[in-house]
């Protein structure tokens, strides 16, 4: 899997959210690739606890919420998009981050 950091519309590093790539392995058959591994996200990104794993399909035009949690409730998001493209925005709320607003 490669990991890379996420450029904020000012060129800047957003502190946190990772673009995760895994390695493909594509044959005549189609392709395999892990699509979780807990022993590498948390040596190559950051310890986690991963606990809830939700899919949904969006018809094309959609605009889905933006989410928003205050500790204790806050969640990490893993969004992967199987097909198509996905328009995915960030909006750093943290006041004491270099990306804020």
């Amino acid at each position: 899997m490669e990991i890379k950091d996420l450029i904020s519309n000012k060129g800047e590093i957003i502190e946190g959210p990772k673009l995760i790539l895994p390695k493909i392995f594509k044959d005549k058959r189609g392709f395999f690739y892990e699509s979780w591994n807990q022993f590498n996200f948390d040596k190559l990104v950051e310890k986690t606890s991963f606990v809830q794993d939700n899919h949904s399909k969006s018809n094309l035009g959609v605009l889905r919420g933006l989410h928003y949690q205050i500790e204790p409730f806050a969640q990490d998001k893993l969004v992967r998009c199987t097909s198509g493209k996905v328009y995915d925005v960030i909006v750093d709320l943290r006041f004491n981050s270099f990306t804020y607003g």
